[in-house]
């Protein structure tokens, strides 16, 4: 308990909250619907609101040996749930000491660090060691300590429960359309620019912004050739990004390039925002350059069509 009261404690919290709790990665479209909700309640019961989420999945602390890539930073997440209207996004690193809290602890030290005022919860809820917390727990815990629980329906999209799950496998699978569909929004990586091998330009004609690999935090979508918005400095221009091991010139190493449309300038060192809004074609192998540089003119000047056609 104490652990995660020092964690709460930090955030000086005197107001009643409503809060909700969860890993709420990729923000998509069903924790959008809850969040509005959590904000809602809040107001109608003159209390601020409030988000308690993970820093990592809490399925690795049980399991170290799977891998469950994010769709968001915990940055990115957090502000994506403020720019819904949450007053309080409290990000906890999730430790063995605060999975063998019971459920009843857990809530107790939210209502004595945060005061908890109600909680709202969503589809298949469960807190607490051994996830003992279900929604009838934790209202039977309410009645006792003075909290509500309010229970959300799911949101469902074509007959199917909008899940983080379905968003990480449609990122993996390079279906940009049905990732914007879950989210809302297009989904984006970020990183920072660092030089590359030295092909794009001068043997291409195309000069890349590529990644440093080591600082991209989140889920690539599947290798191939994608339709991109780049966001930097404020600024967004359009582009054309490459995942994969450029084949044609025998790469071992995985790299990200994106060439930008109508731009010019000198990127190495820079963060990068790169928003996926459409699979182009998947990565190929190609007999000499004169080839590949032509495929890539037909892949910038398709990309430039769709943008048009968007505007």
């Amino acid at each position: 308990m104490d652990e995660l009261r020092t964690q709460l404690d930090s955030y000086n919290i005197h107001q009643n909250t409503i809060f909700s709790i969860g890993m709420f990665d990729g923000v998509h479209l069903g924790h959008q619907h809850l969040l509005n909700q959590v904000c809602k309640i809040a107001q109608n019961n003159s209390c601020k609101s409030g988000i308690i989420t993970f820093t990592d999945h809490p399925r690795k602390l049980f399991d170290p040996s799977i891998t469950i890539p994010l769709i968001t930073s915990v940055d990115e997440k957090k502000a994506f749930i403020e720019n819904i209207g949450i007053d309080f996004v409290i990000p906890i690193q999730f430790t063995k000491s605060i999975s063998e809290l019971t459920y009843e602890q857990f809530i107790k030290t939210i209502i004595n660090s945060a005061n908890l005022k109600g909680l709202v919860l969503g589809p298949d809820t469960a807190i607490g060691f051994k996830r003992l917390g279900t929604p009838d727990k934790l209202k039977e815990l309410g009645n006792e300590l003075d909290y509500e629980v309010f229970n959300i329906n799911q949101l469902n999209f074509n007959n199917k429960r909008v899940s983080s799950s379905l968003t990480r496998q449609a990122i993996s699978e390079g279906n940009m359309d049905l990732c914007t569909q879950y989210l809302g929004r297009n989904y984006s990586i970020s990183g920072t620019v660092i030089k590359g091998k030295g092909i794009g330009n001068p043997v291409l004609g195309y000069p890349t912004a590529n990644l440093d690999m080591s600082s991209v935090k989140t889920i690539l979508p599947a290798n191939g050739i994608y339709a991109t918005k780049i966001k930097l400095d404020g600024r967004e221009f359009f582009g054309a990004t490459s995942i994969g091991y450029n084949p044609t010139f025998n790469n071992e190493e995985k790299s990200i390039e994106s060439f930008i449309i109508d731009f010019n300038e000198n990127l190495y060192g820079k963060d990068i925002e790169i928003n996926f809004v459409k699979w182009i074609r998947q990565e190929e192998s190609f007999d000499n350059t004169v080839e590949l540089q032509k495929q890539m003119t037909d892949d910038i000047n398709q990309i430039i069509q769709l943008f048009k056609g968007k505007n």
